[in-house]
């Protein structure tokens, strides 16, 4: 192992002169600690903990490309499309594949089964389309259907709730940025994220400030200048998801460098803020005389709300109706599957 000698502190150093050991510390961003002439620990900078963890992530999300692209190529992107929702959905899709003279052998059906069906296990299904979406040898009519199942897929169409407990909790245990991105597709669908917020959002200090990313959360596309090269940083890193986000002011690539102990308490606590501007907007527009939960008024998403948010998000909603911010709504002194009820009065 060879160490930079000056990146070297002793225990001495680090008891006994703690400002001159910060000051290396900030000057290498790591540093060694000897004892009996030998290295025991590495002390280093958050800041350069954060880079060595987004590095490995981009390492493992092209790692995870290539992945990607090995399990397509092993079903057949053409044929992943064409059965993507036997695939997703059939227990046995070997069964459902084309057989005999003019279709495959039962371990060529058997193989291309397993590999799908690890790509929906692992939840790459999004991955996966967004690679066949780019994939320029495929003929127009695949590529049109696959658009189609990607846009049906990433939409608010398809996200549904959970009609028991048990499917209900899967919905808290999304990684964080397949939650980043199904809530900022949705919250840019829906308008609930205003213009000036969005501005904000392409640059890198409220990236950072708001959602602790190294990285700008949005980029605007230049359809002028080559996509791939428009995610990547300076050092060729990719650091955008493939799939483009469209608005009315124009269209963007979100960030993809989340890391689920970096980032994960700062967007839950800016998604609470944002399910409570659209729950308002939704209630403002219930009949009068109807009654209602947080949970119904949030049907469309409500399986993907981490627990922790939902807990913020309903005591910040009632707060807010007792502070009279919420027009027209009271408290029915009743509680249905452990959520609390409210009831739009008459103006």
């Amino acid at each position: 192992m060879k160490i930079d000698i000056n990146r070297i502190v002793s225990i001495n150093e680090l008891e006994n002169n703690f400002s001159e050991f910060c000051s290396k510390l900030k000057s290498e961003n790591e540093v060694y600690i000897f004892q009996d002439n030998k290295p025991t620990h590495v002390i280093m900078t958050i800041e350069h903990y954060q880079n060595l963890l987004e590095g490995a992530s981009s390492e493992s999300n092209e790692a995870n490309d290539d992945s990607i692209e090995k399990l397509l190529n092993k079903i057949g992107k053409r044929i992943f499309v064409d059965y993507y929702y036997i695939f997703k959905e059939d227990n046995n899709p070997e069964e459902q594949l084309p057989s005999g003279d003019n279709g495959f052998s039962l371990n060529s059906r058997r193989s291309r089964s397993s590999s799908a069906r690890k790509i929906f296990r692992e939840d790459l299904e999004i991955d996966a389309l967004e690679n066949i979406v780019q994939s320029s040898r495929l003929d127009d009519i695949t590529l049109t259907k696959a658009r189609k199942i990607l846009s049906q897929e990433t939409s608010n169409e398809s996200l549904v709730v959970g009609a028991n407990l048990e499917e209900d909790e899967k919905g808290h245990n999304l990684k964080i940025g397949k939650l980043a991105r199904t809530f900022i597709t949705k919250f840019l669908n829906e308008n609930v994220i205003s213009k000036y917020e969005l501005e904000k959002m392409e640059t890198a200090e409220y990236s950072k400030e708001v959602f602790n990313l190294n990285f700008e959360i949005l980029k605007l596309v230049d359809r002028q200048v080559d996509i791939d090269k428009q995610k990547r940083d300076s050092k060729g890193y990719n650091r955008y998801y493939d799939l483009i986000l469209h608005t009315d002011g124009g269209e963007y690539f979100l960030c993809s460098q989340w890391v689920e102990n970096l980032h994960r308490e700062a967007f839950e606590t800016w998604l609470v803020y944002k399910l409570l501007r659209l729950l308002t907007v939704r209630v403002n527009g219930i009949s009068a005389n109807k009654e209602f939960t947080v949970k119904s008024v949030l049907n469309d998403c409500w399986i993907y709300v981490p627990f922790k948010v939902r807990q913020s998000l309903g005591r910040k909603f009632i707060s807010e109706i007792r502070k009279s911010r919420v027009a027209n709504v009271i408290e029915v002194d009743r509680v249905v599957n452990n959520s609390q009820v409210y009831k739009k009065m008459e103006e």
